[in-house]
């Protein structure tokens, strides 16, 4: 059986490894996205040459749009996950020194 103590530290490591895994899986997937989308406006805009440059711009702009978004709420998960690990963090450090 463990003690009160080492319920509390594995359950502080515990929350460390899955916040540490949520924000490399999430920083992954933007850094990926952020290429995705790069290429994408740059294939709008200089490489399809209908329209002007502005119009091309806006185009762009509009057909990443949604990523775009998706990128936002995935980096505000991303912050209240490292949020929870410097929380955990916290609680590690309290809990070694506390008996």
């Amino acid at each position: 059986m463990l003690s009160r103590k080492q319920r509390r530290n594995l359950t502080a490591s515990i929350i460390m490894a899955t916040s540490t895994f949520a924000l490399f899986t999430i920083a992954s997937f933007l850094w990926a996205s952020d290429i995705d989308i790069l290429v994408r406006r740059l294939n709008i805009v200089f490489i399809q040459t209908d329209g002007s440059m502005m119009d091309r711009i806006i185009r762009a702009n509009a057909s990443t749009a949604k990523i775009r978004y998706m990128n936002d709420v995935m980096f505000a998960i991303a912050v209240s996950a490292a949020h929870l690990l410097a929380l955990s963090l916290k609680f590690t450090h309290v809990c070694q020194h506390s008996t």
